[in-house]
């Protein structure tokens, strides 16, 4: 499941065999010739947008993330090109403080031995700086795992090198993801619990938002308090890069009591994702935490067996968009008709388990903005504490409700 479509081959294959199918040399770059002819074949670094999704605010917030023009090597001169006229085979100078203009395999580095780093929490939700290197790495890792890659949005936090373009516009791992987030909801109707009148129903939203939370719809409000699972599809929702987020230990005891069973589902490697898990009292130190590649390589009642079990310790590393997407699916399976599956996380690529979830909840600090339009609720101090109290106060409200109906007919 994780990411089949995307062309491994070219951060596999041998370095001096790709460069030759390209055409491309890594001190002299393409010729003008060639890169006007790529581009005339393949179009602009960019997917053409209709004019109704111009305005969206993921569409605004991802043109934000790209730089206006890249440093490449053509004809063995360094020069500019707007970002929108970069081809597969160009060779870009690579530095800290840059974005990657495209998705770019990693082909030097300074002979000194200086590092090349770059920041992946917006596609992982992994905090902490991650070190390039020529090689792709282990065979069975997806090429989001890649140490040669660098997607396209990508922050360059440290070090410098050269890059060579292999994918861009639609072909771009980001540009899949915001396709995949722009198609329609395609949930079905799930009418909750009533949560009352329109005065009922605005008071209950003015309590939530006096307790940090923004629910978008009372449908969503009324959803978050049936729900019977969470999965925390980013670290940051646990971790702020500097350690545990107060108060963790504490809200995972208080979903517990609730009734809400808690999975780990990230882009962190697994031993990471373990470390996290102890640490916020979800996981504990003999748990099992399942490299995604492998936990989607099983059948489907494999699957089904290892989530819906009755082991309550489930965490799986290295999850991608769409691994994250299948994991929510599998739980919405679950263990009886009508399961209520929450997804919280951060990054633009949580946006498309956020549709696919009962209820998507996004950080409303940590969050990117491109996460927070599908989601369904936004948490406003990005307290876990806070889903927490939030579940809790909607149950109350539909518990009084039920209590004063009751009443009524006496």
């Amino acid at each position: 499941m994780t990411n089949d479509n995307y062309p491994k081959e070219k951060l596999t294959q041998p370095l001096a065999e790709l460069l030759a199918s390209l055409e491309t040399d890594i001190e002299e770059g393409l010729s003008h010739e060639t890169a006007a002819a790529r581009l005339q074949r393949d179009g602009p670094n960019r997917v053409p947008l209709p004019p109704s999704v111009l305005q969206d605010p993921m569409t605004k917030a991802f043109a934000d993330m790209l730089p206006s023009s890249v440093n490449v090597i053509r004809q063995g001169i360094r020069t500019q090109v707007p970002e929108a006229n970069l081809v597969v085979g160009d060779i870009v100078i690579l530095k800290a403080g840059s974005k990657a203009p495209a998705d770019i395999r990693v082909v030097k580095l300074p002979e000194n031995g200086g590092g090349l780093t770059v920041d992946m929490s917006p596609f992982t939700g992994e905090v902490g700086d991650l070190s390039r290197s020529l090689e792709y790495g282990n065979d069975r890792c997806s090429p989001m795992e890649a140490n040669n890659l660098i997607p396209k949005s990508i922050l360059i936090t440290s070090g410098t090198g050269h890059g060579l373009v292999v994918a861009t516009g639609k072909d771009c791992f980001v540009e899949k993801i915001m396709a995949c987030i722009g198609m329609p909801d395609v949930r079905p109707p799930r009418p909750p619990r009533s949560i009352g009148s329109s005065f009922a129903a605005a008071r209950l939203a003015k309590k939530l938002a006096d307790g940090q939370v923004l629910v978008k719809s009372m449908h969503a409000a009324a959803a978050l308090g049936e729900l019977d699972t969470l999965v925390c599809i980013a670290s940051d929702v646990l971790s702020d890069g500097n350690g545990m987020r107060e108060g963790i230990p504490e809200a995972v005891q208080k979903l517990d009591s609730l009734g809400v069973r808690l999975v780990l589902a990230t882009g962190d490697v697994p031993e990471k994702l373990k470390t996290l898990g102890v640490e916020a009292s979800i996981l504990t130190s003999g748990a099992e935490v399942l490299h995604a590649s492998a936990f989607f390589a099983t059948s489907e009642e494999d699957q089904k067996r290892k989530l819906l079990g009755p082991a309550e310790e489930v965490a799986i590393g290295r999850a991608t968009s769409e691994d994250k997407c299948g994991i929510v699916r599998v739980l919405m399976g679950g263990r009886r008709e009508g399961a209520k599956v929450g997804a919280i996380g951060s990054t633009l690529p949580d946006g498309r388990a956020f549709k696919v979830a009962t209820v998507g909840i996004c950080l409303g600090i940590a969050g990117s903005d491109a996460a927070k339009d599908p989601a369904d609720v936004i948490l406003l101090d990005d307290r876990f504490q806070t889903v927490a109290t939030a579940i809790e106060t909607v149950r109350e409200h539909i518990a009084n409700r039920s209590r004063s109906r009751m009443c009524s007919l006496m």
